[in-house]
């Protein structure tokens, strides 16, 4: 009886060996599962938390880029401001500003080309005097005996006689067309009128026919 009593003993003690043994290694099943679910849930957390950085890193560089073009966007704007007004700017000043000298070579280069015209003129009025003085000085030799007639408008006068002007002097009178005389005079030629009539007490009088040519 003791032998069968010591025998279940230790068929008891092994099989709660046994049951300790599994309950241990169901625990040690159990704490590895809940380390995997933990190790798995940090994991998804890690993943989690790189996806929200991701997203984050994302969206600040799109902001940036954003910002980054909107001054872009901004200085083009300002650039053609600034373009336009200083257009303006230049026409304001090219209507403002007196018009620019020109260059002092340029400047004697005109008033040398017309004193060169001017004396080209003086030069020409000078030849034409001396003609006309000789012509005269041969007229006034040829007729200097002969008296001249004092010059009136009313009176009439022939070609190729010499006549007094008051103020003019002697004169002689190469032409005369329709009582248009053209007379040489000391200092040029000059054309007359002769033969008009004259207001006497409200009549016209003629003095005469003129002599023509």
């Amino acid at each position: 009886m003791p032998g069968k009593k010591s025998g279940t003993v230790k068929k008891s003690r092994t099989k709660k060996t046994k049951k300790v043994k599994k309950t241990s290694t169901s625990a040690k099943a159990v704490a590895k599962k809940k380390a995997a679910s933990s190790a798995s849930g940090k994991a998804a957390a890690k993943k989690k938390m790189t996806s929200s950085t991701k997203k984050k890193s994302v969206s600040v560089k799109k902001k940036a880029a954003k910002k980054a073009a909107s001054p872009k966007k901004v200085s083009k704007k300002t650039e053609v401001k600034k373009k336009a007004s200083a257009s303006a700017q230049k026409k304001v000043s090219k209507k403002a500003s007196p018009p620019k000298s020109k260059s002092p070579v340029k400047k004697l280069a005109k008033v040398t080309k017309k004193t060169k015209a001017l004396e080209k003129q003086e030069a020409k009025a000078e030849k034409i005097k001396q003609e006309n003085e000789k012509k005269w000085e041969g007229f006034y030799k040829k007729a200097k005996q002969v008296k001249p007639v004092p010059f009136k408008i009313s009176k009439p006068f022939s070609a190729k006689t010499a006549m007094e002007h008051p103020v003019f002097g002697w004169g002689w009178i190469v032409s005369n067309t329709n009582d248009r005389l053209e007379v040489i005079f000391k200092d040029k030629a000059r054309l007359l009128l002769s033969n008009q009539p004259v207001q006497q007490s409200g009549v016209s009088v003629k003095s005469g026919k003129s002599g023509k040519k």
